[in-house]
């Protein structure tokens, strides 16, 4: 008997189920991460946090992505408040793994804005990518 290496994800949007990697999934949910609609089809990665808020990891705000292309810098990563505000957005694109590191670094969204992460703004926060 052979695993599955898909994993089937209904997107009510098409009425149907669509693919994803079993290895893509089982790696974002050992994060913490679940497939999340964000509307007119459209996918993204998303975590739930203490404060309420949660953070969304997407590739153009309309996809999963794959298991293949997890080392691209194709991933957009937002920090969004409890009210489903954009409060922080990572402003250069990100592999998977960075995507999923950063978020966790991310600050509580302070009002205000939405603020775009310069490269600046990501040092200042420690990050390296």
């Amino acid at each position: 008997m052979t695993k599955a290496k898909t994993v089937p994800v209904y997107n009510w949007q098409w009425g149907r189920d669509m693919q994803v990697s079993k290895r893509l999934h089982d790696y974002m949910a050992a994060h913490y991460y679940e497939e999340w609609h964000t509307g007119g089809g459209c996918m993204a990665w998303r975590k739930d946090l203490s404060d309420g808020g949660y953070l969304m990891i997407t590739i153009d705000g309309t996809e999963l992505g794959d298991w293949k292309g997890r080392n691209k810098k194709q991933y957009d990563l937002g920090r969004y408040d409890e009210n489903g505000e954009a409060w922080v957005l990572a402003g250069a694109a990100l592999t998977l793994a960075e995507a999923i590191l950063l978020g966790d670094r991310l600050p509580y969204p302070w009002g205000g804005v939405p603020d775009i992460l310069s490269e600046s703004a990501l040092r200042a926060i420690g990050w390296e990518g």
